[in-house]
């Protein structure tokens, strides 16, 4: 066989070789392919995936009790915030909303923790015209 023809044989195996796509999240669609959106692809949101029922839960079934502690009774007296024990698929919207409803207040600004023994808190800071005191001592924390 000439050099020539060894030659074209090699090219010949790379061309019938199948290119590989980069299968990764941030991969780019090949050249000539259209992108999922382009297709006619639906986009979803995140909140697209949960479920009615985890919506509509009940304020009462979302906030299952205050938490009473030296430490959030400083809270509620210095910086107007108040603690609960929260359900652990609760998010931050759902437990504004349980609080506004429970106990007529407004809340500014609502932080969870996933504690170490699998309980859920939660810190409502209230709107300054809403004293944490008062519905505190509605509780019976103070």
């Amino acid at each position: 066989m000439s050099e020539e023809d060894q030659n074209n044989k090699q090219v010949e195996k790379k061309s019938a070789k199948k290119r590989q796509t980069k299968r990764s999240v941030n991969a780019k669609a090949p050249k000539g392919e259209k992108t999922k959106a382009e297709r006619g692809g639906r986009r979803r949101r995140a909140a697209e995936g949960r479920s009615n029922v985890e919506e509509k839960l009940r304020a009462s079934e979302i906030i299952m009790a205050p938490l009473a502690t030296e430490k959030t009774i400083g809270t509620i007296e210095r910086f107007n915030t108040l603690s609960f024990f929260v359900r652990e698929d609760a998010n931050k919207q759902q437990i504004k909303r349980a609080v506004e409803t429970m106990y007529a207040v407004k809340v500014t600004k609502v932080r969870t923790l996933n504690s170490t023994d699998n309980r859920k808190k939660a810190f409502v800071r209230l709107s300054p015209e809403s004293k944490a005191q008062d519905i505190a001592t509605r509780l019976g924390i103070l």
